[in-house]
């Protein structure tokens, strides 16, 4: 038994509440409401309130030099979801134990804006179509190992074919531009209308960045008769070397195996030895995991605050808004304030206060500015398929820096019964709010990088994690050069006349 469900073995599954559709078009949807809606409904409100937030939020961010208007901002979420739901939707679909499924919401409705395939106006969003897309019989589905690669890589995949009725395809082709890879003798299994098969991309199909591979099920008439798409990112090889020092806090040794087998050159912490030359000290948890390390710790905070050294903390020490949800988000609690003695004992100079931003009943949206920090990956985006291993589940809120190369727009949700009742009525649904993910902070002659993106538990396996910390030391690097090309200028005297 699984709660109230009797689970018996053979029987098939039925999957509820699958699925999410984005924001609607905020901006037509508010007209519609003036031209033909009750101005007294909360729905009419609740869009009006929220068009109202976004522009402000949007400004604030400065994303409106990256969307033209709202409602661009808006279709951009609905292209995150939709493939999402697509990715969702295949696998469900290939899994021959689901007997079948339901979405979330077909329709957006009062407070909960954002989970419907269609808007209150009844128009669709782009999931709509992906999820039609999806339904089509027969259909060829694949699922590659991974999504993420790095430069040279080969990856393997797993083929579905649904209802062919026992017909094995002729040939199946990848292709790229001009570029065709032929499969030649496939094993398939499985049943009449279900067989499924392995093969491999290989890397001569492959180019840095995004890929789009084609594939096509042909019969032996050369006709196609179902196809379908992967997308893949490849990453460019990281940079290793170094300008400045490298000293690393790494206790639980999350990243120091990648770092020795890419050939960083870094001390720990515990064998550095103060001395005055450009470094950046790397911390990867969020709290030391012995009190003995707090004296290193602050020492190399003094040399930040002198101007030799940055800081770039993976797992920045904050207040944690709602630790319960990112709980049930990540299966870990993060330290509370009294148990972090990196925070207790004061050495860490900001106050900061981490807020849930992944998506629940309403879209949460997580954009990459162009900024070296992103060199090799999407920017001006929001944070699609490249970044899925790494956006983060928490961002920084009312976070006063001197950069943020990605922040977020997403909706405050409290924990506390009371405070969920009070904002989880058919009045409208809860705060809208602008966050950092990333920021650059002064901290005397210094400068403090914070993230909140998901690195720590994802550099050993993920390209993309590889390669964001790379340009996050080497951006540090830059730091350090930049002060030095200042320190050179000559000064600028002004004679005045006596």
């Amino acid at each position: 038994n699984e709660g109230n469900t009797e689970i018996k073995a053979g029987a098939g599954l039925f999957v509820s509440e699958f699925g999410f559709g984005g924001l609607p078009e905020i901006e037509q949807n508010c007209l519609l409401f003036r031209q033909h809606g009750n101005e007294k409904l909360p729905a009419y409100r609740h869009h009006h309130k929220i068009l109202k937030e976004l522009k402000e939020s949007m400004a604030a961010c400065e994303f409106d030099n990256i969307y033209e208007d709202v409602d661009s901002f808006c279709r951009a979420s609905q292209a995150v979801q939709a493939r999402g739901n697509l990715r969702q939707l295949e696998a469900l679909l290939s899994n021959k134990n689901v007997s079948g499924y339901c979405i979330h919401a077909f329709t957006d409705g009062d407070w909960i804006l954002g989970a419907g395939l269609i808007d209150h106006w009844q128009r669709p969003k782009l999931v709509y179509h992906a999820i039609a897309e999806a339904n089509k019989m027969p259909s060829i589905l694949c699922f590659p190992e991974r999504r993420n690669l790095s430069e040279g890589d080969s990856v393997k995949f797993d083929i579905v074919l649904r209802g062919q009725n026992g017909r094995i395809p002729a040939k199946i082709e990848l292709s790229k531009g001009e570029v065709v890879f032929k499969i030649n003798e496939l094993k398939w299994s499985g049943e009449s209308n279900f067989q499924q098969s392995r093969a491999y991309i290989p890397s001569t199909l492959l180019e840095t960045g995004l890929n789009t591979i084609s594939i096509r099920a042909c019969n032996h008439q050369s006709e196609v008769e179902c196809k379908n798409t992967i997308e893949l990112f490849l990453t460019p090889k990281p940079f290793t070397s170094l300008d400045s020092d490298l000293v690393i806090y790494d206790p639980d040794e999350d990243i120091t195996p990648y770092l020795d087998q890419s050939g960083f050159a870094y001390t720990a912490l515990s064998d550095w030895t103060e001395k005055d030359q450009a470094t950046t000290f790397l911390f990867v948890p969020e709290d030391v995991s012995s009190k003995s390390d707090l004296v290193a710790i602050e020492t190399a905070m003094h040399c930040v605050q002198w101007g030799t050294a940055n800081a770039l903390f993976l797992e920045a020490p904050a207040e944690h808004g709602s630790p319960q949800m990112l709980e049930e988000y990540e299966a870990s609690r993060a330290p509370t304030i009294e148990s972090n003695q990196l925070l207790q004992s004061g050495i860490f100079p900001f106050k900061l206060l981490a807020r849930p931003s992944f998506s629940f009943w309403e879209s949460s949206m997580h954009i990459v500015k162009q900024h070296p920090i992103f060199d090799g990956l999407p920017s001006n985006c929001m944070m699609d398929e490249p970044y899925h291993e790494v956006a983060p589940a928490e961002s920084f809120y009312e976070l006063e820096a001197e950069e943020a190369p990605a922040q977020t727009i997403t909706w405050f949700r409290p924990e506390d019964i009371q405070t969920k009742v009070k904002k989880r009525t058919y009045l409208g649904g809860e705060d809208l709010w602008h966050g950092t993910d990333i920021a650059i902070k002064a901290h005397g002659q210094g400068n403090v990088i914070l993230s909140t993106l998901i690195l720590r538990r994802k550099v050993a396996h993920d390209p993309v994690a590889q390669l964001l910390l790379s340009n996050l030391l080497r951006y540090s690097d830059s730091l350090h050069a930049q002060k030095a090309s200042e320190a050179m200028q000559p000064e600028t005297t002004t004679n005045t006349a006596q």
